[in-house]
């Protein structure tokens, strides 16, 4: 797999599905535990900067892991709760802020994928909570799943906000 066509076709869809949401809509929820599009977005900006933030603070391991079924991060019937530090803040935010956000985590992701050497990425690895340990192949690779996931997760939202 192509890790950075990977990261960048799913982004680019992701932005180009945010231009359609109207600004007045972009921070409202279709019901109370719903997420609104603001909030997808912006916890998809807060996991790729936690990821990057956990990989320059060295965390990862010298581990040789198997490859792990993160493919299966994209199905939406297997529920999992986004850890405390990794979801939207309460207030609302412009979809500027929000894009804002979104690049300046990606620069960094991207940064730290031209950083790390081939063996790095297969040698080197960071616990994740439902996979285990994944390496930093696996990690850059997992963010577009995660990414591709919460676009899916955009698409019902909008769907229940008919937009």
């Amino acid at each position: 797999m192509d890790t950075l066509k990977h990261l960048n076709t799913i982004r680019d869809h992701l932005v180009r599905t945010l231009h359609t949401i109207p600004e007045d809509q972009f921070n409202e929820r279709p019901d109370q535990k719903t997420w609104s599009p603001r909030e997808v977005a912006e916890h998809i900006a807060r996991m790729d900067a936690y990821i990057a933030r956990l990989m320059r603070e060295g965390r990862a391991e010298d581990k040789k892991v198997l490859k792990k079924p993160i493919r299966l991060t994209t199905v939406r019937a297997i529920k999992v709760t986004a850890p405390s530090q990794l979801a939207p803040q309460e207030d609302e935010k412009s979809k500027e802020d929000i894009y804002k956000q979104l690049f300046d985590s990606r620069m960094q992701i991207l940064d730290l994928y031209k950083q790390f050497t081939p063996v790095e990425k297969k040698t080197k690895a960071m616990k994740h909570p439902v996979f285990g340990y994944l390496s930093l192949g696996q990690w850059f690779v997992f963010l577009g799943f995660h990414e591709k996931r919460h676009l899916k997760q955009l698409e019902e939202i909008l769907q229940q906000l008919k937009i």
